[in-house]
């Protein structure tokens, strides 16, 4: 369910609501921030101690998506009943019934009904990058040679690289290439490149590449490129507010004096080598946990500082005050959210007013 709150808000929207009757909860007591009002030690009953801890983030998306499709227990849940009295009752002779689900309560009187009567599978998911990618790897060998193509081994990165390696979306993505390609026995990475396209990861580069430049054509048509990609609206406003918020934090840094040895046309090396052991002595360790400009990886923080001078501190600070508008009326009015995504954008690529200070 959370993995799916970005790539597949309708998904995550149904899967949250599934989840709200296994867990005993109602959609209208987590409303209005009730959520909040449930304990940390049920929160990790329930849900496990890592998405409990990082619940700030998941709970209003997931809340907020099932705001905008309408959707409710009532409406999407059936009833257990039904299933309890299907197990009671047996199956008809020669019939089998899989059920998949993204999440189990093995508390629950159905689960022990199933496992009983049934088998119970369990599959983990893999986790961390290289685990990802050899799995992903072996899967779409098995697959290659069940089919008869071949991939050279640039085009199985490649395709691995624009899909996260996340093993669903990848295999997803090679049944499309290997019909793409018909007859073709060597798939190169060519075919890749015209059948999955601009990944969502490149779309996010593209925007906050695009704000910078101040390049509204390029900012629009990367827009709607991740809206295609499932991505939520509400998604893109954080990812708008984070950057905005670095380039803010950029410019404060710059205006205190503190780097004399920054310049606005150093190398990434240099800036490496000489500033970005000063920024590294300000981390308290809880740079990375609030979103601070100094808890981010080097490279961000390079960004950042050349680029803030493209803004003066009033417009970004209006700027993060319009996102957080645009938040609240996606989430209280039926404003279309693109119009409102695309009027903002409109707005920061068209000022010309840049900062004060050059070094």
């Amino acid at each position: 369910m959370i993995h799916a709150i970005e790539s597949d808000p309708p998904r995550a929207g149904k899967a949250f609501v599934s989840f709200l009757q296994t867990a005993g909860w109602s959609f209208e007591e987590l409303q209005e921030d009730g959520w909040k009002k449930i304990s940390d030690e049920e929160w990790r009953k329930t849900v496990g101690p890592e998405h409990s801890a990082i619940r700030n983030n998941w709970v209003p998306q997931v809340l907020a998506i099932c705001a905008r499709f309408g959707l409710t227990a009532k409406e999407t849940i059936a009833q257990p009943d039904l299933l309890q009295d299907v197990f009671e009752k047996g199956l008809p002779y020669g019939n089998c019934l899989i059920l998949t689900a993204d999440y189990v309560d093995k508390r629950k009187k159905l689960f022990r009904m199933i496992s009983e009567s049934g088998g119970v599978l369990y599959y983990p998911k893999v986790k961390g990058e290289e685990r990802q990618k050899t799995a992903f790897l072996r899967a779409a060998e098995d697959i290659l040679a069940r089919r008869g193509k071949k991939f050279s081994l640039g085009a199985l990165q490649a395709l691995g690289q624009k899909t996260g390696f996340h093993l669903r979306e990848s295999l997803g993505e090679l049944e499309k290439i290997i019909a793409y390609t018909a007859d073709k026995e060597y798939i190169d990475e060519d075919a890749i490149h015209e059948v999955t396209g601009k990944t969502k990861e490149d779309s996010v580069f593209d925007l906050t590449s695009a704000i910078v430049e101040k390049d509204i054509v390029r900012a629009l048509s990367t827009v709607r490129d991740l809206l295609d990609h499932g991505v939520h609206s509400l998604m893109i406003v954080t990812m708008l507010a984070r950057e905005v918020r670095l380039l803010l934090q950029g410019t404060l840094l710059i205006e205190s004096g503190i780097f004399n040895s920054y310049r606005s046309r150093m190398t990434f090396s240099e800036f490496r080598k000489n500033v970005y052991p000063h920024i590294t002595a300000m981390d308290a360790g809880e740079g990375k946990k609030k979103n601070l400009l100094f808890g981010q990886h080097p490279y961000v923080v390079y960004n950042a500082l050349k680029n803030c001078g493209r803004f003066s501190r009033d417009e970004l600070v209006g700027y993060l005050e319009q996102l957080g508008e645009i938040d609240r009326a996606m989430k209280s009015t039926g404003k279309d959210p693109k119009l409102l995504l695309e009027r903002f954008l409109v707005e920061v690529c068209a000022s010309h007013e840049v900062g004060g200070w050059e070094r």
